[in-house]
């Protein structure tokens, strides 16, 4: 009879992902909501990208984003902008990259604590 070896370190962090992921789009529209400052910001400058490749200042595909005061990360916008071409604009689109980013950093934590100690620790990381 054959037995199929069970790795309990992988089913664990195949449960915490899937957990994880799903309460990071569980109510992703509507809590909190509508978007927040910095949410709006985000928004509004990858959607001016998706469409006509510049942002709220009118400069062209720039590689520092300047809004409210402060600085927005590029690589962000730009991320979110792709969703937003394919989506459409709307605070699940602008939220999603935070959220996929999110899943993955679950994945992330436990591959470098498994790696620098192992499969238990990285669990505990996560």
């Amino acid at each position: 009879m054959n037995k199929i070896k069970i790795n309990k370190y992988l089913v664990l962090l195949t449960v915490i992902f899937i957990v994880g992921t799903f309460f990071r789009f569980y109510k992703l529209g509507s809590i909190p909501p509508g978007p927040e400052w910095d949410e709006a910001s985000v928004g509004y400058n990858a959607f001016s990208i998706a469409q006509t490749g510049k942002d709220e200042w009118e400069t062209r595909f720039p590689l520092i984003f300047q809004a409210f005061g402060d600085y927005k990360n590029p690589l962000y916008i730009y991320l979110t902008a792709i969703f937003i071409k394919f989506f459409g604009l709307n605070i699940i689109t602008i939220r999603l990259t935070n959220v996929l980013a999110g899943s993955l950093f679950i994945l992330v934590i436990y591959l470098i604590g498994s790696k620098i100690f192992n499969k238990k620790i990285g669990l505990l990381a996560i």
